[in-house]
């Protein structure tokens, strides 16, 4: 069951990053297209443009996350002993989970406090719908960030191979 709703998930986030992505080569085209082609300005469409690379960004770091490609020079920890290695993974993902939680929090106060606050082109949109991608991905950033906790203490605790990492030869590689 936890199976099917990670996949659920997975592939939604995915479907959103391909969507903001293809929403912002649409949205810049137009600019163009606007600008030169029929000699009118649309300033509407650099904001919306931004706004998606906002969720792009921050959704797309819980990507990261999840797909472990946050760079990370590793080259140290790799030469610990396994148990060590692991303590040193646990430790960093805790430590992203407090910072996140700070960024948490604060997103969070950003929403409520922009709610009568609209867009400079787009009267009426609330700003409090940009800040809230800070707030998502925070909270996505969490989740996987957990979840990666619990795959190194079963990595660590209930399995015989050594693979806390895809790599151990590199000295930059996922984590």
């Amino acid at each position: 069951m936890m199976k099917r709703i990670l996949g659920f998930l997975d592939k939604t986030i995915d479907f959103f990053i391909v969507l903001m992505l293809v929403g912002i080569v649409v949205t810049i085209t137009l600019q163009v297209a606007f600008r030169y082609i029929f000699q009118i300005s649309a300033p509407w469409t650099e904001e919306v443009a931004r706004f998606m690379f906002i969720y792009l960004t921050y959704i797309g770091a819980a990507l990261a996350i999840r797909e472990k490609s946050h760079i990370a020079i590793d080259i140290l920890v790799e030469r610990l002993p396994r148990m060590l290695r692991a303590a040193v993974h646990i430790i960093v993902q805790l430590a992203i989970i407090f910072f996140l939680s700070i960024l948490l929090k604060g997103s969070w106060i950003m929403v409520e406090s922009s709610t009568d606050v609209s867009s400079a082109t787009m009267r009426w949109l609330s700003m409090s719908y940009v800040y809230l991608a800070l707030f998502l991905g925070s909270v996505l950033m969490i989740f996987y960030s957990v979840l990666r906790v619990i795959e190194v203490i079963k990595e660590t605790f209930f399995t015989s191979n050594n693979s806390l990492n895809d790599s151990s030869s590199s000295t930059v590689s996922k984590s």
